[in-house]
């Protein structure tokens, strides 16, 4: 739950959500195994037939589980035998699923083996080996159209899972020897501090930790170490929480948004990802991260909170429960700790393999890098007010998406060959080099590139973050819309934070959840931001070439994202004011990134 917010609902346990969730599922969000989406095409791959296809799996484990709140209940078998029969059809022989990409196969393989499986003997045996049929072919074809070693981790994670199903299912030893190769090269992928890459070939950000799908292929490996009892799959999965536990926050928020395109960073997403896995483990060490993830995602997935408090119950169509629960039940989850809280491992951790600096200290969780990918410098939560991104940016749009800051160097295999990450003299000091590019609200705008390269430096210490950068070279001298941007946000979520700029009164502002639109500008100064309990984050522009600043809360916007599947459609994703925060805050102006001295301290209520 947000941090002190007032909420009387006791959380349910696992089988509770478990009921709410199948009966949403079966009254509500799906009909004839379809899920009811208005805006989507009928083949759009990830927001309609892969919720499909993980539905099913779901459906079939709760059908066959005679502890579960519906067990035995035929809706769940008509359901889930309509869902798998539909999704089928749209495998294409080009080896992806209806409007899907490159690694739609293995995102619908997956749960849709674990689903057959499950089904075995309990459904009609010709329509089983029809559907079992139809996969070998996917796999085949997907196989021989994709590049398989040196791609993306999560697939091979997905595809290890759906080719030991596959083996199940056929008893072919190719599926089998398939899954143990995915494994072992999986194994190879992995820095010393714990944290999986995002990318195993030269794509230069696929060497960051991408904290979801960091959380989906451990899943998948965890899952697969338990059916082949492979202690070092096991153990690599705990080295991954193990690093979790420093890069999550004390509300359960992983942080994200350093490592992830801002319209990628969920954090709530990775908390249905992480309990599952903290509880399939079982150790004493991961039980307050398992606790306090599992009741953020309760929070996301059935309502609760300022907008849903009746008995949680869901009044419009929810699939957030597809995963977790999909995760949980196939790794033999059912039951979460009844109580424990998370505590963050206190003090200064400098991992240098990843260049990235977490702080940990008395209600203030900080996570700092330069290797950033399209999204930010900073994340920081303290007492009720969170940094939600700190980044140098060249448009002239609202940050709905990408926020452009990317690396210098394309030749340079880890981390600590491009940034230098230190604690030194009681302060934590990162220095690296990056370049901002111009983009537009859809694809890439070549013929308006525009690299800017600049030297950044961010020092901590108690209390205090510096941020430090200058303009190293140009290319394109011409005024560019520039600004160095926040995105803010206080809790809890429901309540009105404020705002003053320089020494303009102090203003109250829309609150996180609503749809309220907010727009003001100011002259250069010293910017306060604080949560209702005072806990405040202060802006102080020591040395700056912005000519003004701007807060704002745009509307909320149906944002295309790259074009995708074989008629090449776009997707379009709907995003909230500010990529989930209060307020967008901007030093603006066509030469501000030129240099700039900024200092920003964290307020703690009553300091």
């Amino acid at each position: 739950m947000d941090h002190n917010e007032d909420s009387t609902l006791q959380v349910p346990d696992l089988r509770e959500v478990r009921r709410i969730a199948m009966l949403d599922a079966l009254e509500h969000s799906f009909t004839n195994g379809r899920l009811n989406v208005l805006d989507c095409d009928a083949d759009d791959f990830f927001r309609v037939l892969h919720p499909e296809v993980l539905f099913a799996a779901l459906a079939a484990a709760e059908f066959v589980d005679p502890d579960g709140p519906l067990f035995g209940d035929r809706r769940l078998i008509e359901q889930a035998t309509a869902a798998l029969e539909g999704v089928s059809e749209l495998f294409r022989p080009e080896g992806v699923v209806g409007a899907g990409d490159m690694n739609s196969p293995y995102f619908t393989l997956m749960p849709f083996t674990r689903a057959m499986r499950t089904l075995q003997g309990q459904v009609d045996e010709g329509w089983h080996t029809r559907m079992v049929d139809r996969c070998v072919k996917l796999y085949a074809d997907a196989a021989e159209h994709i590049n398989r070693t040196h791609d993306y981790l999560n697939p091979r994670g997905l595809e290890a899972v759906s080719a030991w199903g596959l083996y199940r299912l056929t008893g072919q030893q190719g599926y089998l020897d398939r899954c143990q190769e995915c494994l072992d090269q999986l194994l190879t992928r992995l820095y010393p501090c714990g944290a999986q890459p995002y990318h195993t070939g030269l794509w230069v950000w696929g060497r960051r930790p991408a904290q979801g799908y960091q959380f989906l292929t451990a899943a998948c490996m965890l899952y697969l170490g338990r059916e082949l009892n492979r202690r070092d799959v096991i153990q690599y999965v705990r080295r991954i929480m193990d690093y979790s536990l420093v890069a999550t926050n004390r509300h359960g928020e992983a942080f994200v948004t350093i490592f992830e395109g801002l319209h990628k960073s969920r954090s709530r997403q990775c908390a249905g990802r992480q309990w599952p896995i903290a509880c399939a483990l079982g150790d004493a060490k991961y039980i307050g991260l398992a606790r306090t993830t599992y009741e953020l995602w309760v929070e996301e997935t059935l309502g609760n909170g300022s907008t849903a408090k009746e008995e949680f119950r869901i009044h419009r169509p929810r699939t957030g429960y597809l995963v977790a629960l999909n995760d949980a039940l196939y790794m033999g989850v059912r039951t979460v700790p009844e109580a424990g809280r998370f505590i963050p491992p206190a003090g200064r951790h400098v991992l240098s393999d990843i260049s990235t600096i977490f702080v940990h200290e008395a209600d203030r969780d900080i996570a700092m890098t330069v290797l950033t990918g399209y999204s930010a410098f900073v994340e920081a939560d303290w007492g009720n007010v969170k940094l939600y991104a700190l980044t140098p940016e060249l448009t002239e749009h609202p940050t709905y998406r990408n926020a452009g800051t990317d690396a210098l160097r394309t030749d340079w295999r880890t981390p600590s060959e491009q940034i230098e990450c230190v604690e030194w003299d009681g302060k934590a000091v990162l220095r690296g080099r990056v370049f901002t590019k111009w983009q537009t609200d859809r694809e890439k705008d070549f013929s308006r590139l525009h690299n800017r390269f600049l030297d950044v430096t961010m020092t901590y210490t108690e209390g205090e973050l510096l941020l430090e950068y200058h303009t190293v070279n140009n290319t394109q001298p011409e005024p560019v819309p520039s600004r160095l941007l926040f995105l803010l946000i206080a809790r809890p979520r429901s309540a009105s934070p404020k705002l003053r700029i320089a020494e303009a009164p102090e203003r109250p502002l829309p609150s996180a959840d609503s749809q309220e639109e907010f727009w003001a500008e100011g002259p250069v100064g010293t910017v306060r931001f604080s949560a209702p309990d005072s806990s405040a984050i202060e802006i102080v522009p020591e040395e700056s070439l912005a000519e003004k600043v701007v807060a704002e809360r745009p509307p909320c916007k149906m944002v295309p994202m790259k074009s995708t599947g074989l008629d090449r459609k776009h997707k379009f994703v709907s995003l909230k004011q500010a990529n989930e925060g209060s307020l967008r805050l901007c030093f603006e102006g066509p030469n501000v990134l030129e240099r700039g001295r900024y200092r920003i301290r964290f307020v703690l209520p009553g300091s």
